[in-house]
């Protein structure tokens, strides 16, 4: 019993797996016993709200109006890969509303894959749903479900798998085709598990002709990179002249010292916390090119036409966070530090993203 429920929380539920972590991987390092409580937790939350008799292991087949209660993970990269596969829900004939944390319902404001979007439960209500979706069989993400919409039917995206690392997008996509009941081909499932946004407005993007977009600052230090000068210096010698930095609030400081550091020698446009989300993605989208470490700014990226230069720390091999079909050749640190990759390295792949692209 120990063993099936530990089994639970590491395999991928799905009929046919994507790339991720292995199930012995993970199980041998945080042991069988922990990852057993984990998944008999969450069957037990399911018995004691009474929402085990509501959930089902495919979409009702009456089911047109579907309501993705998206909650548990407020990140913008995990978001962009767990709804990715609403271009499937579409193509298959669901009408889909989202109802998630305001941060991401101004994300999705619009997407033209979603009906409504919304923060609050009181913007869905008298909409007549046949089914729900919430992310896993977790409280947190179910929570919002059990509190406004009881019983409601539902299915679970992630069911009690937990723990391993993922392709998230490619893994929602084959999810959800396995509650749709479809058998689809690699091809759709790449197809639908891409990362993906509604139409860019260039007008929000002022980015000289060339210029090379660097993702500064970070949360994490170990996902932060720190020798951009470096590498602005390597550009320099190799004919680029022209910058702009994007990121939030917390790159304001690295921003200012590389401004200030390649001042007179480059052109270098300090956009970081200036800008909202849709201007950020047409900035991008008018680079030559991105190169920046795994996280949200990343993802956005790989919302746009720009080619991108992805930095990855040892634990996260790029195949379980970009797209299947993506021709960009990642960067992976040795160790678990982005920062560890030389900056000699990280200019060569921007050099050589530059010449593929005039190709």
């Amino acid at each position: 019993m120990l063993r099936k429920l530990a089994l639970a929380s590491a395999t991928q539920p799905l009929s046919r797996p994507v790339p991720g972590e292995s199930a012995a991987s993970h199980l041998a390092a945080v042991g069988p016993a922990k990852a057993a409580r984990r998944a008999a937790l969450r069957q037990g939350v399911l018995w004691l709200t009474g929402q085990r008799k509501f959930k089902h292991d495919r979409f009702p087949a009456a089911a047109r109006k579907v309501l993705w209660c998206y909650f548990g993970e407020a990140q913008l990269g995990d978001a962009l890969m767990d709804l990715a596969p609403r271009s499937l829900l579409q193509e298959l004939g669901f009408e889909v509303d989202l109802f998630t944390v305001p941060a991401l319902a101004a994300v999705f404001q619009g997407d033209p894959w979603l009906r409504r979007v919304g923060s609050l439960a009181s913007d869905f209500v008298g909409a007549e749903y046949q089914c729900a979706i919430v992310l896993s069989n977790k409280r947190r993400p179910l929570q919002p479900k059990m509190r406004s919409f009881p019983r409601l039917p539902w299915v679970s995206v992630h069911e009690n798998f937990t723990g391993p690392n993922f392709h998230r997008g490619l893994f929602a996509a084959q999810r959800l085709a396995d509650l749709a009941g479809q058998a689809l081909s690699p091809a759709q499932i790449d197809h639908h598990g891409r990362q993906k946004l509604g139409p860019i407005q260039p007008e929000h993007s002022t980015v000289a002709p060339g210029a090379v977009a660097l993702g500064v600052g970070g949360v994490h230090d170990a996902r932060t990179y720190s020798h951009w000068e470096a590498v602005m210096r390597e550009l320099l010698a190799a004919g680029r002249r022209r910058f702009v930095l994007v990121g939030s609030d917390n790159a304001r400081t690295q921003a200012q010292a590389l401004a200030q550091a390649l001042s007179g020698s480059a052109e270098v446009a300090d956009l970081t916390g200036r800008l909202t989300l849709p201007e950020t993605r047409a900035v991008l989208d008018a680079a030559a090119v991105t190169a920046c470490p795994d996280g949200g700014l990343m993802h956005l990226a790989l919302t746009t036409r720009a080619p991108i230069v992805p930095l990855f720390a040892a634990k996260i091999a790029p195949e379980w966070r970009m797209p299947a079909d993506c021709t960009y050749t990642a960067l992976r640190s040795a160790t678990d530090r982005v920062s560890d990759i030389s900056p000699q390295e990280v200019a060569a792949m921007v050099m050589h993203s530059l010449s593929a692209e005039r190709r």
